[in-house]
């Protein structure tokens, strides 16, 4: 039995809970205003910037910066919006950061889920299919409103089992031959099975059923993760 397995067995033993996205982090968008850019000062990002936070050659001024309610802090989360939907970074420094409206700021609860894990979350299979729910593909470009961020729903398990998810696909990212491996064992770690009518089946292909009251469309139960994927990951990443 693997550490996750054993983790899922001990915390989880009548499955994993889904939540909205809203109850879980605060949600914000940057500036819908064109910035004035000057030729140093506080690095401007947008979707363009994904990928590279702190390699932007875009800057605004301190006091135009200083208008920004909402600044960036070690934990927060963006994700793409416009354009180019659902592709997050962790932002790990508290060096000022000025951002645009094509970028949503997430703000995770740490008491209740990782940074890093919501980052895989979205970006999973699982994720994405929530987001093309409430994206506006008639747009030009493409984008999801702010509050309709707010209305997917991630599965949250408790935060011993996101840590060791997270431990799991950082060693994949370090893997760039690795790639196809990582997303497919992404999307199989952070996939859980829902089931019909609110009702919890037990870890270990128990055929026992119990009832559970839910809160619509907030919290649903689910069946854990099939051993065999976690099983052939660890082979992977042991060699």
């Amino acid at each position: 039995m693997t550490n996750l397995d054993q983790l899922l067995k001990d915390l989880c033993p009548e499955g994993v809970e889904y939540r909205k996205l809203n109850t879980i982090c605060e949600i914000y968008d940057g500036t819908h205003t064109t910035p004035n850019y000057t030729d140093s000062g506080v690095p401007f990002v947008s979707v363009e910037n994904i990928n590279d936070l702190y390699g932007t050659k875009k800057y605004i001024s301190e006091s135009d910066y200083k208008k920004y309610k909402i600044k960036p802090q070690i934990g927060d989360v963006f994700m793409t919006r416009i354009g180019s939907i659902g592709t997050c970074a962790v932002v790990d420094r508290n060096d000022d950061l000025a951002y645009y409206v094509s970028l949503a700021l997430l703000r995770p609860n740490p008491e209740i889920i990782n940074s890093r894990f919501l980052k895989y979350a979205i970006e999973s299979k699982q994720g994405r299919k929530e987001l093309r729910k409430r994206t506006l593909i008639n747009a030009v470009p493409i984008k999801i409103n702010k509050d309709d961020i707010g209305l997917i729903i991630i599965s949250v398990p408790p935060l011993e089992i996101q840590r060791e998810i997270v431990r799991i696909l950082d060693n994949f990212t370090e893997l760039e031959a690795r790639k196809k491996q990582y997303e497919y064992y992404r999307d199989q770690l952070l996939t859980f099975e829902p089931l019909a009518g609110g009702t919890a089946l037990t870890f270990g292909g128990s055929s026992s059923l119990k009832s559970q009251t839910l809160e619509p469309a907030v919290v649903i139960l689910t069946k854990g993760l099939k051993k065999v994927y976690i099983r052939s990951m660890f082979v992977l990443l042991n060699h």
